[in-house]
């Protein structure tokens, strides 16, 4: 049988089950029954399509490893060389903005102060005239289009017993270990233990 053919064929399979579990009905021991050979049949019919597309699927997933491999291959040294100028160019940014703002704080002192930078105006002013305050004028770093920085914050934790409450994950596995040996019994603080039920079907 070709793949067209048996992707029909579990197509129509599909649809009749979807049939039959809507009109399936529970209400005794013997429709209990009926509904059970029904899941064992569904389970076998699962088991039947993920054959079918085994082997399609090993065949697209390798496919796939060898593009991404392929990918990255490529692009590993154009990430490298993206950093290494990513990273001189914060530098720079960072040092300059630290040189024009450390720049701006002074020029608005002088200007606070009353003071005049140009001396020969100094020198041309009159005895009796003070020198008037003049609003400095703020520089401002390069800005290039397409170009951007930003601030970022991460942090390390450095002593995990001084983290209040809301910033600690339970340890849900070694609580799913300890549920699963005591069950009901379970005593946990701050953890309440239920039941969920469920139903499994072997084929």
């Amino acid at each position: 049988m070709n793949n067209i053919a048996e992707t029909d064929e579990i197509q129509q399979t599909n649809l009749s089950l979807q049939e039959e579990a809507s009109g399936l009905i529970v209400r005794s021991a013997k429709d209990y029954e009926v509904a059970a050979e029904f899941l064992k049949r569904v389970v076998l019919f699962k088991k039947k399509i993920r054959a079918f597309f085994e082997p399609m699927k090993k065949k697209t997933a390798e496919a796939h490893k060898e593009v991404v491999a392929q990918e990255k291959n490529e692009l590993d040294p154009a990430e490298r060389a993206e950093l290494d100028v990513k990273s001189k160019m914060s530098a720079w940014y960072q040092r300059e903005a630290a040189r024009i703002a450390e720049a701006n704080r002074k020029a608005e002192e002088a200007a606070e102060n009353g003071e005049i930078d140009n001396v020969q105006e100094l020198e041309a002013a009159p005895l009796d005239i003070k020198p008037v305050n003049v609003m400095p004028v703020t520089k401002k770093i390069i800005k290039v289009q397409g170009i951007s920085h930003t601030t970022r914050y991460d942090f390390r934790v450095t002593d995990v017993s001084k983290l209040p409450a809301r910033y600690i994950l339970p340890n849900t596995v070694e609580i799913r270990k300890k549920v699963n040996l005591d069950k009901l019994e379970t005593l946990i603080p701050g953890v309440e233990v239920f039941i969920v039920p469920g139903t499994s079907v072997r084929s």
